[in-house]
């Protein structure tokens, strides 16, 4: 979803399994909310 995102994950897992976290957080709270979406 994000250019980079992946390198960037390679170099720091923790980062990348947050963000991973968020993502599919704010994804469910799209299917719940279609409004919310960005």
């Amino acid at each position: 979803m994000y250019p980079g995102v992946r390198a960037t994950a390679r170099k720091y897992p923790v980062t990348s399994s947050l963000a991973g976290v968020g993502e599919g957080f704010k994804y469910i709270i799209s299917l719940k909310r279609p409004g919310l979406k960005d």
